[in-house]
């Protein structure tokens, strides 16, 4: 079934153990290889468009809903939220791992006290909207998060069990390495 159809029974966010951060980057990254990348926005096109082209967000947002929600960080009441928010929040912490920060803006006070680059909620926007960003890039990085998930969260482990994003052995989600190994 592809995500952007509406489920028979359940959703992302539902007992369904198949939907996890791996499967929704893995759908956005298809998404965005078929229907096209966007910059700046969350959605090109036109208003029409069912499916049109989309920027990073938008394309997890797309995944993890099945249809275009204007501003999926505030979607908190739409069916797949929480699988959205766990999945961008696991790109997020895979950005960092591989060593990107947001730039700064020129009124940001440096070292400790910089907000940009202490504000991990801008990571997805920022990198999607550098200049010298490309969409295989963008594809590249989604499915290369997806196989990170798989390998730090194979079969031994249980999904995310709360909305703070812990696994039931006590790791959080946004670790780029899974420190307790399989349970028994």
């Amino acid at each position: 079934m592809h995500r952007t159809h509406i489920p028979a029974v359940g959703t992302a966010d539902t007992a369904d153990e198949t939907i996890t951060p791996a499967v929704i980057l893995r759908g956005a990254a298809r998404y965005l290889a078929i229907r096209g990348w966007v910059q700046n926005v969350y959605y090109g096109g036109t208003p029409g468009d069912a499916f049109p082209p989309a920027c990073a967000d938008g394309a997890i947002g797309l995944a993890a809903f099945g249809f275009c929600h204007p501003t999926p960080m505030n979607a908190t009441d739409v069916p797949g939220f929480r699988s959205y928010n766990i999945a961008r929040a696991f790109l997020n912490a895979h950005l960092i791992g591989l060593g990107y920060r947001p730039p700064c803006d020129p009124w940001c006070p440096e070292g400790e006290y910089c907000l940009c680059a202490n504000d991990t909620t801008e990571v997805v926007f920022a990198w999607n909207d550098d200049d010298t960003r490309t969409a295989a890039e963008v594809i590249a990085a989604f499915n290369d998060a997806a196989d990170d998930y798989d390998l730090t969260h194979g079969p031994s482990y249980d999904l995310m069990v709360d909305a703070g994003g812990y696994l039931s052995c006590g790791c959080h989600s946004s670790q780029c390495e899974h420190s307790c190994g399989p349970r028994d």
